[in-house]
């Protein structure tokens, strides 16, 4: 005689009901997450320009993917700052000095332009393009 199989009693599964994030929550959520991804990915990155003995002017181009971000001109001995500067970007350095520039960064580039390595230019035009590593 074939054994009756007893039906177990679970108990009933509720559906889980979430709700809709508002799309203007969501939209502001992920940008706060890209934002802070791209400070962490992408930090600052400090030119130090310096004329020396003589007066001059440099315009610097940052570019991210052909495209144009930012553009900064230095009329003195100054620190330019781009707030964002990821791996792969473009700084185009173009300008005159009437005497000797010194053109130096806080990161890595190529060609090397620390302060072990700075980009020197005496009495010519400045053009320059530093490749963030």
């Amino acid at each position: 005689m074939a054994k009756k199989k007893r039906a177990s009693k679970k108990p009933p599964v509720s559906p889980v009901v979430t709700k809709p994030v508002p799309v203007s929550t969501a939209k502001a959520i992920e940008t706060d997450i890209m934002k802070l991804m791209e400070e962490e990915l992408c930090p600052d990155i400090t030119i130090n320009i310096r004329f020396e003995l003589g007066v001059g002017r440099v315009k610097i181009k940052h570019s991210r993917n052909g495209k144009v971000i930012d553009t900064k001109t230095a009329e003195q001995s100054i620190d330019i700052v781009f707030d964002t500067c990821c791996v792969g970007d473009v700084l185009s350095l173009t300008g005159v000095c009437s005497k000797k520039a010194i053109i130096t960064t806080n990161r890595k580039t190529d060609p090397l332009s620390d302060t072990n390595h700075p980009r020197l230019f005496e009495e010519q035009d400045i053009l320059d393009i530093l490749s963030v590593e």
